[in-house]
């Protein structure tokens, strides 16, 4: 052990995250057996080395993932503790008769209803039980009777997720025990932790729990239980608004059930918690993980997965670092390259770049294996085929790490978050598995396809808002949407609007304001004319709002063109793009193409503008799924090698920038950022930096710093900006973009040869 975070310690890393198994196999479990007397002796032996070698422990609370069980302890300990899952039992019934039916009393009936097969009408039932006997005369028609139960879920040893008084005997049991057993160690050397891949757990993703309807009514004013079919049924125009009521509560019972009791009881401690959810790069979430971006509510650390391939997780990095941007989080952590079939030094530079470039400010390599994995390729200083990679790899993330952690997120555009709508189109079915299930791909959930095509083609990076966030924090000013965070607060010029079945009509009055106000728009494929407010007046106040703004019609399909543009004087601009093309994934989105196009009309001063871009069209085969994702990788997909993006930050007064550049090309360009700056270029490869000469010109009222930059392909570098204390004298001036685009080549930008410094400081 000693000679291994030695090795590690050499290695550069400060220090480690041990990984419990108990999976039942022999040659991978962890010996002692985990909970264990050995297993804990052996755990403080770890401690003290730690502690000599001045490395830091993060305590990972569960040895089976996802997190929850304590390898089954609880289950063991407190059975009364653990997962529901949600049943519906049909029973038939006769048109014109008295019903007398017994019903299941396996679990807790949360809900009683005849459904008319035909019509969807729901009645109920629960005022016509005598004990556990239904005695109801049948109206004419196609009924069948449908009880809801929520019964102990056999399938499982979890907690119930949705109930914080259950999460917490989980956290007695691992996290308790560990703060009481080595307490001289908590905040010294173990100072962080994290849980593992959180999802909904029952078969076909039904876990309840018994008291969902209790914090329904608390939630949304009304009882549930008349209601239910509509998880299963289409039960008339409502459907999609129950259905969004249903999944809302669910998700906001995981976030204020599991995370929010590790959440208090690693606060008592001052421990830095972090819970990754399983698969964030699914764009159908609601079934899986609930609200994505919401969870990050009970998090110190906003944690996002990138296991089982390059590039696989990718989709899922920017929703979780916008998670962080939108709760105040400072942290985005990225646990990566456990699980990948195939590893090389290019493959774990161009990942770990790419989580950088997306957001995430720490990354935890999956860096050695101590049980039996030989079938797994580690990236373990022992590892011959990676002798070289140190200390250069940990010195390049520790690099990284300074520049992107504190400072704030810096864009023009803002997408919304589609969670309602994706709540709404929820639908349970009851079928047996043997695999891990994945929810069916919603055909209009295109704002992952969004986000790829405006950072990847549009050369744009954005924020996507929770749209309780927005509606909490935001407000708009003169065509700016500002929000008013206190850690994080941005400013956009644009608000892009994804496809979407069903909204608030909070949210359609603010982007009426927004546009009012001279803000630019784009909404994409579908608009929500449905409501989450049951309330018909207010239906029809969102169609005139709908219709103001893009001139769209419900049920009115306008065949002569595809697109619709509005305008008003204060400069304002509202376009709404039909989709035309399905991807990979079976998602229908707007090319890429056409939102660019719709951004030059916006006109917006971009923050910084690329010369030729090294644009990628949108491929849904990031939202694939293992083994499809996979199989496009061994028959030749992802032919650009990656992506070229940037992210930029803003500390005190000084702009920095990363790019990254992990396709196969190599890129050398002008690059001009808003501002007038002096400018270097920090190489966080070999730290070394350079000043860049800039040439300077203006658009408009903004002046642009233009620099002459190369970067090689599977690279990336800082550009970190300083405001000049004096604005040149002599500046060349532009109408627009493209003019000043069109000039570029006689911009005189002398190149500046390289120096050997620190990247913390100049030597």
């Amino acid at each position: 052990m000693t000679a291994l975070l030695q090795s590690l310690k050499k290695a550069g890393y400060g220090g480690i995250a041990p990984i419990p198994i108990a999976d039942g196999k022999d040659e991978s479990s962890t010996a002692p057996a985990f909970a264990s007397d050995g297993y804990f002796g052996a755990y403080e032996l770890l401690l003290k080395k730690a502690q000599k070698l001045d490395m830091q422990i993060v305590y990972c609370d569960d040895a089976l993932s996802p997190s929850g069980s304590f390898a089954g302890s609880v289950k063991q300990k407190y059975p009364d503790a653990c997962a529901y899952i949600l049943k519906m039992y049909e029973y038939v019934c006769a048109s014109g008769e008295v019903t007398h039916r017994k019903l299941d009393t396996n679990g807790i009936t949360l809900s009683l209803t005849a459904y008319e097969v035909d019509t969807g009408e729901c009645i109920d039932l629960r005022s016509e039980m005598v004990g556990d006997t239904l005695v109801w005369n049948t109206p004419h028609g196609n009924w069948n009777i449908l009880q809801f139960t929520c019964e102990p879920n056999p399938d499982s040893d979890h907690v119930n997720l949705l109930d914080y008084n259950a999460s917490m005997k989980f956290v007695e049991l691992s996290y308790k025990s560990f703060t009481d057993r080595f307490s001289q160690y908590i905040g010294k050397v173990v100072k962080s932790t994290f849980s593992r891949e959180l999802q909904y757990l029952s078969k076909n993703r039904r876990m309840w729990s018994p008291d969902f309807n209790e914090y329904f009514f608390k939630e949304f004013g009304y009882d549930p239980a008349p209601y239910y079919p509509a998880l299963f049924f289409d039960i008339g125009p409502k459907t999609e608004y129950y259905t969004a009521c249903f999944m809302k509560c669910r998700a906001q019972m995981l976030v204020s059930g599991f995370f929010k009791a590790v959440y208090d009881f690693t606060s008592k401690f001052d421990l830095q918690s972090t819970i990754t959810l399983t698969e964030p790069k699914t764009a159908a979430c609601s079934n899986l993980i609930g609200d994505a971006l919401q969870a990050a509510q009970y998090e110190h650390a906003v944690g996002v997965d990138l296991s089982h391939a390059f590039m696989y997780g990718f989709n899922g990095i920017k929703l979780m670092s916008s998670a962080a941007y939108n709760y105040e989080k400072e942290m985005v952590i990225g646990q990566i390259f456990n699980n990948y079939t195939t590893l090389d030094k290019k493959v774990i530079y161009k990942d770990a770049m790419n989580a950088f470039v997306r957001g995430v400010n720490c990354l935890m390599p999956d860096a050695i294996h101590w049980s039996d994995r030989a079938s797994v390729p580690s990236i373990s200083p022992r590892n011959p085929l990676f002798k070289d990679l140190y200390p250069k790899f940990t010195d390049f993330l520790s690099r990284c790490h300074a520049m992107l952690q504190g400072g704030t997120h810096v864009c023009d555009v803002a997408l919304l978050y589609p969670i309602d709508s994706l709540h709404s189109n929820v639908f349970f079915f009851s079928t047996k598995t043997e695999q891990y299930e994945f929810p069916e791909v919603l055909p209009f959930a295109d704002y992952i396809s969004n986000i790829n095509s405006i950072m990847n083609y549009c050369a744009q990076d954005l924020t996507v808002l929770h749209p309780d966030i927005l509606l909490k924090n935001g407000r708009t000013e003169n065509g700016i949407l500002y929000l008013d965070n206190h850690l994080n607060p941005e400013q956009y010029r644009i608000l892009v609007l994804p496809a979407m079945t069903i909204t608030s009509i909070r949210i359609l009055r603010f982007l009426r304001d927004f546009y009012d106000c001279g803000g630019k728009i784009l909404a994409t494929s579908k608009l929500p004319f449905k409501l989450t407010e049951d309330d018909d007046l207010l239906r029809k106040e969102a169609a005139e709002i709908i219709e103001y703004l893009f001139g769209e019609k419900e049920d009115v399909i306008n065949y002569v063109s595809d697109y619709e543009i509005h305008t008003n004087e204060k400069g304002g601009m509202a376009v709404f793009l039909r989709s035309s093309t399905t991807d990979l994934d079976g998602t229908e989105h707007v090319e890429a193409t056409r939102i660019a196009q719709v951004f030059r009309k916006f006109d917006v001063p971009a923050d910084i503008v690329f010369e030729r871009f090294p644009r990628i069209p949108n491929s849904g085969a990031l939202s694939l799924h293992i083994p499809a994702f996979r199989n496009y990788l061994n028959n030749g997909g992802l032919t650009s090698g990656g992506v070229f993006n940037y992210l930029h930050k803003r500390h005190d007064n000084c702009e920095v920038y990363y790019i990254s550049n992990t396709t196969v090309k190599d890129y050398s360009g002008y690059i001009d950022i808003k501002g007038c700056f002096d400018i270097e270029e920090w190489n966080p490869h070999t730290g070394k930096i350079r000043p860049l000469s800039a040439a300077f010109c203006s658009v408009k009222q903004d002046i642009y710093s233009c620099v002459d930059v190369a970067i090689p392909s599977d690279s990336s570098v800082f550009l970190v900006c300083r405001p000049k204390e004096k604005i040149p004298d002599a500046i060349r001036s532009f109408d627009d973009l493209s003019a000043m685009h069109q000039a570029k080549n006689e911009i005189p930008v002398k190149k500046t040869p390289q120096r050997k410094t620190s990247i913390f400081g100049r030597s």
